[in-house]
């Protein structure tokens, strides 16, 4: 029997799974006070008052969701905006597709002129539109765009929804002329999910494909892409409490990442 079911068998689960969304918490709260420039995003962040909807066919109000959201997106923000100023000094002219974007929230803070947002979803097309944003209904593996239509693409978070992501990686690669940016759950063993995996999700928001970095660059190979920056980025601080870490470790990290890596892939003969 697991520890899961004995816990729910003495009747202590719920009590337990309060304890660690407040222990969560708690150290979403220090990750941000250990750092101001993750604060300032997350400040912006929090102005655009989009956060609760961000997934668009769901809305979260849970205060241990809208911290890991949070941390999340600013980091993905800030690191995206770092490498894209070592290169271009005028990205904001050009042209972005956010493949996967839910509501244009990384667009609108990096400010895209040109940015075109893709998704799946009929609720993230509609939410885009709501704000302001150039959305296109479509799947990242057969997107209905032209070589080269862009000349950079984001796609964060995304990839792990996707049955084929070799082909999806190809598809970003294909509409692409200079650089695709790419982030993905942080795992330590590649991982693939069979249909049970996050069961109350609607289709095309579960994950199956988890990959670690070893297998990932294996994928990004058979592709016309090169890896020029990669970087681990912690959602989480350190945990020194030995119980925590064990706790988190067992119960909420596989639900909720404690880190993401972030890819910059550049386009072979890409003129940059």
């Amino acid at each position: 029997m697991s520890l899961k079911s004995i816990l729910k068998k003495v009747s202590v689960y719920d009590y337990a799974l309060s304890y660690l969304r407040k222990t969560a918490v708690h150290y979403y709260k220090k990750r941000i006070d250990q750092d101001e420039k993750l604060r300032a995003t997350i400040n912006e962040l929090n102005r655009a008052k989009t956060l609760e909807t961000h997934y668009g066919w769901k809305k979260h109000k849970e205060e241990f969701v809208l911290f890991h959201l949070s941390i999340q997106l600013a980091e993905i923000i800030n690191t995206l905006k770092e490498r894209l100023q070592l290169t271009d000094s005028n990205y904001r002219n050009a042209s972005f597709l956010d493949a996967g974007d839910p509501d244009r929230i990384v667009l609108r803070s990096i400010g895209s002129k040109r940015g075109v947002s893709l998704n799946i979803v009929d609720d993230c097309v509609k939410q885009i539109k709501n704000v302001g944003g150039f959305p296109v209904k479509g799947d990242i593996q057969m997107m209905p765009f032209h070589d080269k239509s862009f000349d950079y693409v984001l796609c964060f978070e995304t990839l792990e929804h996707l049955e084929n992501p070799v082909r999806g990686l190809k598809e970003l690669s294909r509409v692409c002329a200079k650089k695709v940016f790419v982030s993905i759950p942080w795992v330590e063993k590649t991982q693939i999910h069979g249909r049970e995996h996050t069961h109350s999700e609607p289709a095309g928001q579960t994950h199956i494909f988890e990959f670690n970095q070893k297998d990932f660059s294996k994928i990004v190979a058979r592709t016309d892409l090169e890896i020029t920056f990669y970087k681990e980025i912690k959602i989480f601080p350190k945990i020194v409490n030995p119980i925590n870490n064990f706790l988190l470790g067992k119960f909420y990290f596989p639900s909720f990442f404690p880190k993401f890596q972030f890819y910059e892939l550049t386009k072979e003969g890409a003129n940059v």
